[in-house]
């Protein structure tokens, strides 16, 4: 940062830390021209370096009875001033890494159109399975959707394993030939 000098006497600090607004106009008018130089070498942007000085100010005054008299109000306000750069640059690269992350998180999730084609495929394919039997519907479902193994569903529904897999291929077949006409019938 750019070198500016201490001008303010020690009774106008004193005045800052008994709260007098008047000390606090004298401080800002004498520190604010050269501070702004100095954030703004280090910035080089005019708004953020406005936005900082603000937040320099703003702190020196919440701050005004903390204020040691006896130590440098020019090297308190750069030391404000550089930690309000710090914050602003850390928060700007958290912010690029959050974007970035969202970015991948994003690209990663299935878009509004597979969304949509996938929720269309889900309703055909139970348009699909109600067409089934009664008993090869049962089979189906309680085989493919529910995950059971075909000796499974032959112990809790009483048939052979041969009459399952019968039963699941004739339904696998029919539910196939459903969904190819389905979407051939449907227009583009």
């Amino acid at each position: 940062m750019a070198a500016f000098t201490d001008s303010i006497s020690p009774e106008t600090i004193k005045d800052l830390v008994a709260g007098k607004q008047a000390a606090f106009g004298l401080i800002y008018n004498c520190y604010f021209d050269p501070l702004y130089k100095s954030v703004y070498h280090v910035v080089k942007d005019e708004d953020l370096t406005q936005e900082i000085l603000q937040e320099v100010f703003l702190k020196l005054w919440i701050k005004h009875r903390s204020i040691n008299p006896e130590k440098s109000l020019k090297a308190y306000l750069l030391k404000i001033a550089m930690n309000k750069i710090y914050d602003h640059y850390r928060k700007e690269a958290r912010a690029q890494r959050l974007t970035q992350e969202e970015i991948t998180f994003y690209s990663e999730k299935p878009g509004l159109e597979e969304m949509l084609e996938k929720k269309e495929e889900y309703k055909l394919l139970n348009q699909a399975v109600d067409r089934l039997s009664p008993q090869r519907k049962l089979v189906f479902i309680y085989c493919k959707i529910d995950g059971n193994t075909y000796e499974q569903a032959s112990n809790a529904l009483g048939i052979s394993v041969a009459t399952v897999n019968t039963h699941m291929s004739h339904s696998i077949r029919l539910i196939k030939e459903f969904m190819l006409d389905s979407y051939h019938s449907c227009p583009s």
